[in-house]
């Protein structure tokens, strides 16, 4: 393997004003800009370069009106940079290399190389090995240099809020509005992109892979075209009041409201695609297989519509078809069923309350709290790219080998250049969006009782909620019902459609409960606790992916889309119960402790000042699914008579057998020819759990 050196750096600067105008008028600012240089190391080719800048800038300016009526204005503006340059063109490297039947004219700035991956058998490093990105992320290692290319996001904001005091009440009024924006290369499946792809294997003409790319013949290549890069935006809309009122010293209570919309991102070469709505809705019985595009989009390119079947004429249409043994997919226009140009609907009514109280029963030391509230997350970071570049993409794969068959072709020939008949109606979407799709919504609640004890305790007991709707799911709109008969693709709702046809849909939940008590005593007489202990649990029918989507759930698709609760199951993330203890003690030694109180400077010194820590967390075991291979199901709803991946319960699964975690002869798989999805529940057991007190546990710390 080659790779050369690489070296990365950081360059920052802050920059900060605060002017006091008047005793009524303050104003503030600030300006972040950081610079972060790195090289990515290539094998086998020169290495690329990448300049990420981050820069930001807030602006406030707040204006006491009257003593009691205050207005905030805040300017704030940030963006994201990241130059990525590669010392070669891909259309340079084509020409160069003489490879003929790849069109590389459409990126002719963009940086890149073809892949030519002989690690089969061989184990030697394939040429390039670069990181290849879908949708803005990196998802796998890939031969050849992907398209490289500048990216870009940011995002605009205005936002202002008045505050008013009168008698009894503190009100807040105000507006959000924002302006994101971002750029991309658009890039799928392989990491050379447009430059082509090409797959070597140990079990074809010569049995070495390494020897077949030195004689150029591949086992296949890939060649793709796609479409322009993407260059999105989108404006965000939000207001909101809010009352706080304090009836009595002990009783406040506090009323908010708050709305938003949040229209869809538009993409500027209209380069969108969707599938027909039908009667505005993504059902199999509603639903056409109409492909859906912007009015001024650019022509879909012939290998999207031979993969789909194409209707002849219209607009984008062929002259003939494809095929007659397999119904055709009309492509139309937005505007001719009457739908957006963005090819969403902007839902124009999310208004999102909240109320809470506060209120103290028995004096100072009893405190009762309550809140409920509605809130609304945008999906822009799902939705921003999945339903662009689509149509104007032309993605093929041509095999070259065929046991006792001479080959196809020979590099530089870099294909057959001919459609394999066998690839009509093979088209697959795996990234639809339900036109009407609205973004997740959670109720949130609680209930908490706090209580100050003598001695610096305190303790504390909470009830809280979370149901989350709307989150987004995947449902196979090609997926049959289970059956005893065996998998046909003539029978599924599209057959002029390969078997996927996944839309994103607003049909996930997650139902988050626990129970939470805590005592704590506050660092006195050098000594302080907390423990606290849950008691959670969290019923969801989407997959767990933190931090994605509020409420720490995230996007998966429905094993069986005419069962939603068939994917119900526990979260896995979410511990049923655990039990968290820290705690800190100064060791009564040195001066002005219970012991060596007047110790001299050297005593004091090596005895006085030190401090035991420690950290403690128990817990149980997150849960899991146990699965089998689908090919093993017996749902028939997959190629090769397949479908479903989870056995059925014929026991006790919580006897552990052998060492492993749960009771392997508590599993059995679905009986042939039973024409059903296994039923072990969906993440319905617990692993063992587990408990933390390692090294860094107990410490002994000195402070000086």
């Amino acid at each position: 393997m080659l790779q050369s050196p690489v070296e990365n750096s950081t360059n920052g600067y802050d920059f900060r004003i605060d002017q006091y105008l008047s005793a009524k008028h303050q104003l503030f600012g600030r300006f972040s800009s950081k610079s972060i240089p790195q090289t990515i190391p290539n094998v086998f080719l020169p290495n690329e370069t990448s300049t990420e800048k981050d820069r930001s800038l807030v602006i406030s300016d707040n204006y006491a009106v009257l003593p009691n009526l205050l207005n905030e204005f805040r300017f704030g503006f940030s963006r994201y940079d990241n130059d990525q340059v590669f010392p070669v063109t891909g259309e340079a490297a084509v020409q160069s290399l003489g490879l003929v039947g790849i069109n590389a004219s459409s990126h002719p700035g963009d940086g890149g190389f073809p892949g030519f991956d002989f690690s089969d058998g061989t184990g030697f490093s394939c040429v390039g090995l670069a990181n290849f990105m879908i949708s803005g992320a990196v998802t796998t290692n890939r031969c050849g240099s992907a398209k490289v290319a500048p990216q870009t996001s940011g995002t605009f904001s205005f936002t202002d809020t008045v505050a008013w005091i009168k008698g009894k009440h503190t009100m807040k009024f105000g507006f959000d509005l924002r302006h994101v924006y971002y750029t991309e290369p658009t890039t799928f499946t392989a990491g050379a992109d447009d430059w082509g792809y090409f797959t070597f294997s140990q079990g074809a003409f010569s049995g070495n892979a390494y020897a077949d790319f030195l004689l150029g013949l591949p086992f296949s290549s890939q060649i793709e075209t796609t479409g322009p890069d993407l260059r999105q935006k989108a404006n965000h809309y939000a207001a909101f009041a809010q009352d706080e009122f304090h009836v009595t010293n002990r009783l406040t209570i506090t009323f908010g409201i708050r709305y938003e919309a949040l229209p869809p991102y538009s993409e500027a070469d209209a380069n969108l695609t969707t599938m027909s709505p039908g009667s505005n809705t993504w059902t199999a019985s509603t639903a056409t297989d109409a492909i859906v595009v912007p009015d001024k989009t650019p022509p879909p390119l012939p290998g999207f519509l031979f993969g789909i079947n194409a209707c002849p004429g219209g607009k984008y249409g062929p002259t003939a078809p494809y095929t007659t043994s397999l119904p055709c997919t009309p492509v139309i226009t937005a505007g001719s069923i009457g739908l957006p140009q963005d090819l969403r609907y902007t839902y124009w009514y999310d208004i999102d309350p909240r109320f809470s109280i506060a209120w103290r029963p028995f004096g100072n030391n009893t405190v009762f709290r309550a809140g409920i509230g509605k809130f609304t997350v945008t999906n822009q970071g799902t939705f921003a790219n999945i339903d662009a570049a689509l149509h104007t993409s032309d993605a093929r794969n041509f095999q070259n080998y065929f046991p006792g068959q001479a080959p196809l072709f020979t590099l530089p020939v870099a294909s057959s250049g001919t459609f394999d008949p066998a690839s009509i109606a093979q088209e697959n979407l795996l990234s639809g969006v339900d036109t009407t799709i609205i973004d997740p919504q959670s109720i949130q609640w609680n209930v908490t009782v706090e209580h100050q004890f003598g001695n610096g305790y305190a303790g504390r007991v909470s009830y809280i909620g979370m149901y989350t709707y709307g989150l987004t799911t995947q449902i196979n709109l090609n997926q049959v019902h289970a059956s005893t008969n065996p998998y046909n693709k003539l029978y599924t709702p599209f057959p002029n459609w390969g078997p996927s046809v996944l839309s994103n849909a607003a049909q996930g939940f997650g139902n988050y409960q626990v129970l939470e008590m805590q005592l704590n005593h506050r660092l006195a007489s050098g000594f302080s606790i907390q423990g606290t202990y849950d008691f959670a649990k969290n019923l969801a029918n989407v997959a767990d992916r933190p931090g994605t989507i509020i409420g720490d759930y995230g996007q998966s698709t429905l094993e069986n889309r005419f069962d939603e609760r068939y994917s119900r199951g526990n979260s896995s993330g979410t511990r049923r119960h655990r039990f968290l203890f820290s705690g800190l003690y100064e060791l009564p030694f040195g001066r002005g402790k219970l012991f060596l109180s007047n110790a001299n400077a050297l005593v004091n010194g090596a005895l006085g000042g030190w401090q035991v820590s420690t950290i403690a967390l128990l817990q149980s075991g997150p849960y899991a699914t146990v699965t089998v291979a689908r090919s093993k199901g017996q749902a028939n709803t997959a190629l090769g008579g397949g479908g479903g991946s989870r056995p059925d319960l014929i026991g006790n699964p919580n006897v552990a057998t052998g060492g492993s975690i749960w009771n392997a002869n508590a599993f059995a798989l679905v009986p042939k020819g039973a024409g059903r999805y296994g039923r072990r529940g969906r993440r319905s057991g617990p692993r063992p759990g587990n408990d933390r007190l390692g090294c860094r546990a107990l410490e002994i710390l000195f402070v000086a």
